[in-house]
């Protein structure tokens, strides 16, 4: 890992990881519904200690969805060579 704040870099790693679960989650257990919005993360975050500003949750949000793309991409990448 080479950001400047290791601990910071470890915690926002933490948060992405419990969001993604949060989301596969919401997925699994209601396949045809929309994404979870940002305010009802925001929520279930905060009921689990961990409190964070609304746009650092969608912040968050954007970069488990950009590393979910990326992973079905190179999976596909892999899968038509």
């Amino acid at each position: 890992m080479t950001a400047r704040n290791k601990f910071a870099a470890e915690r926002g790693a933490r948060i992405r990881e419990l969001i993604r679960q949060l989301m596969l989650e919401h997925a699994e257990h209601n396949p045809l519904a929309r994404p979870l919005p940002g305010k009802t993360l925001q929520a279930m975050l905060a009921d689990q200690g961990v409190r964070l500003a609304l746009s650092t949750v969608l912040w968050h949000v954007s970069r488990v969805r950009l590393a979910a793309d990326l992973d079905a991409l190179d999976a596909e990448a892999g899968s038509g060579s």
